[in-house]
């Protein structure tokens, strides 16, 4: 079986119809073209490989990874699963603990700002120790390193991580370039001493998963397996989106939209952009 079939069909097996047809086309016109046809539409459809670290990344073409050029990424989050069986936690209740912590994320967003770097957001879930099937969701950060060298970057999170008590960072090698089968290098820095503790050649979800579990003593996963079967424990509001550099939001003024959609989303931003608060 062809590299570029199988790729194809190992990546998007949750699509019936496509994988029907792949095999259809595979079986009229052969190994060799269809493998050549799979190159094409892993490129034109821009098929990642499911365990692949941009699959938690917003990609949209005015994401903040759309306006990136060669930079690194730093995967944080000053969460910590809270023990609901603890005394103070009942006293105070577990949402009010929650609302803390949102608080916290707040705070540290700002800290990222000013130090000029644009960031993201996604989700984690730490399993909950109290109670099976339950897990309490929080916010992750992935900071853009921007034009910084990567000693300049990589100090500017130790220094952030140890500031929001943070015991490691993971921070990708540059991204050359955003193919769809690239493979993304990391390091795992001790924030103490500065020391690598790990580097892993090929970064996927699950990298950043034990990342994260390693750090909190606690299991954590971005996709819980049949999570409507599971309690999900999540302070809703004050939601926390994306934040676009000032050299970024130029960036998305002067792209064109692709669509009619598109072009809502980048009015939405500029929007966002013109508010009087936004990088502070």
């Amino acid at each position: 079986m062809g590299k570029n079939f199988d790729y194809v069909m190992r990546n998007m097996t949750h699509n019936g119809n496509v994988a029907d047809w792949l095999w259809q086309i595979k079986i009229f016109f052969g190994e060799e073209q269809a493998e050549k046809f799979c190159e094409h539409f892993i490129g034109a459809h821009q098929i990642l490989r499911i365990n692949d670290i941009r699959n938690i990344i917003e990609l949209h073409g005015f994401s903040v990874y759309s306006c990136s050029e060669k930079e690194q990424l730093a995967f944080l989050s000053i969460y910590r699963p809270i023990n609901r069986d603890e005394k103070v936690i009942r006293n105070i209740g577990f949402e009010q603990a929650q609302e803390l912590y949102r608080n916290k994320d707040i705070k540290f967003a700002k800290s990222i700002k000013e130090l000029g770097y644009s960031y993201s957001t996604t989700c984690a879930n730490w399993k909950d120790r109290s109670d099976k099937d339950t897990y309490q969701k929080e916010y992750v950060f992935i900071v853009f390193s921007e034009k910084d060298s990567s000693e300049q970057f990589k100090n500017n999170m130790i220094n952030l991580a140890r500031e929001y008590n943070i015991d490691q960072v993971l921070i990708t090698d540059k991204i050359v370039d955003k193919t769809p089968k690239m493979i993304i290098g990391s390091k795992q820095y001790n924030v103490a001493d500065g020391e690598i503790v790990k580097e892993t050649e090929d970064t996927t979800i699950e990298t950043v998963e034990k990342y994260l579990s390693e750090i909190t003593d606690s299991r954590v996963l971005f996709k819980v397996p049949y999570e409507k079967n599971k309690t999900i424990l999540y302070y809703e509001n004050p939601s926390l989106g994306s934040y676009y550099s000032k050299d970024k939001q130029e960036i998305v003024k002067k792209m064109r939209p692709y669509s009619c959609n598109s072009g809502m989303l980048k009015s939405s931003l500029i929007s966002s952009f013109n508010r009087a608060n936004y990088n502070e």
